[in-house]
This record gives C-alpha cells, sequence and structure tokens, in this order.
C-alpha cells in the first residue's frame, strides 16, 4: 500500500515536473546547437527519456522547488564559474612558480541530504586545486594542492552556498 502524499506536495511535485523538464529541453537546445528534425527529435527522446528515469528515482518527492532549478541554481553555477577560474589561474601559478604546499585536511558539511553532499563534494573536486579524497557520513576528507587553495575550502563559504540550495 503507497503512503498517502498530501496535495501540497502533489502540486510541489508537479510543478518540480514541468520546471524541470523545461529546464532539461531549455539545456538540450542550447548545448546541442543543431536544429534539423531528426536531431529535434532525437531530443525529444532523450529529453523525456531523462525526465523518465528522473521520475521513476523519486526525484519529484515535494522537497525540489521550480524556483530552485531556475534562481538559485543557475546563480550558484554563475558563482562557482568563477571559483573554478579563479581556482585555475592559483592552479597554474602554483605550477609555473613550482610552489606547492599540499595538505589532506577534514571539513565538516552541513548539507542535510545525500544530494547536498554530492553536490558539495563534486563543488569541490571541479575546483582546481582541490579534490574531495572521502566521505564519512558528513566528513570530508580533502586534498589541495596549495594551504590558500585549502583555506578556501576551510572557510566554508562553498558550504554555505551549496546548503542555501537545498532551502
Amino acid at each position: 500500500m503507497k503512503p498517502k502524499v498530501s496535495k501540497q506536495k502533489q502540486v510541489t511535485g508537479s510543478l518540480s515536473v514541468i520546471a524541470y523538464t523545461g529546464l532539461i529541453i531549455i539545456l538540450w537546445l542550447v548545448l546541442s546547437g543543431h536544429y534539423t528534425p531528426l536531431l529535434l527529435w532525437f531530443g525529444v527522446i532523450s529529453c523525456t527519456f531523462v525526465v523518465f528515469l528522473t521520475w521513476n528515482s523519486n526525484f519529484f518527492n515535494g522537497e525540489l522547488r521550480p524556483e530552485q532549478l531556475f534562481v538559485k541554481v543557475p546563480v550558484y553555477w554563475i558563482w562557482l564559474g568563477g571559483e573554478i577560474l579563479k581556482s585555475n589561474i592559483a592552479t597554474a601559478k602554483a605550477i609555473w612558480m613550482n610552489k606547492f604546499d599540499p595538505e589532506i585536511f577534514s571539513v565538516k558539511a552541513t548539507q542535510k541530504n545525500e544530494n547536498g553532499l554530492a553536490n558539495y563534494a563534486n563543488s569541490i573536486t571541479l575546483t582546481p586545486g582541490t579534490v574531495t579524497v572521502s566521505i564519512n557520513e558528513n566528513i570530508f576528507l580533502v586534498h589541495a594542492l596549495t594551504a590558500e587553495m585549502g583555506d578556501d575550502v576551510r572557510s566554508g563559504t562553498m558550504d554555505k552556498k551549496v546548503t542555501k540550495l537545498a532551502l
């Protein structure tokens, strides 16, 4: 017997499906850049398949709201892109100057769900010069190429921004 889902969660889930579908279609169109009928059909098929898989994985359980997809996530991506650019420059400088001070340290994550923890770990790893080595509960083991890169992770700015995505 299926548990009863509140009307509010059903409405939020339906809006999430619509918003997610729209976002996937827009993303596919922008990244594809090809608009021939055959490729548009491939896009429809692949977007439908992604939404179907997402639906079956219980992703739309009412916790994700459309404003997250259209406001919070793009703002975070822009911020993360800037951090990646700054870290690329710092990493290139460290390599060019041969100034390495590698370290491994622990950092506590404040995210409450697996999605948030994965987003935070991936954000650390996407930033050049830092890698999430392991995760134990909400403690991350992080390797940094220089002390400054480690200080950026330890500052908690990225952690706070990823945590705000779920609110």
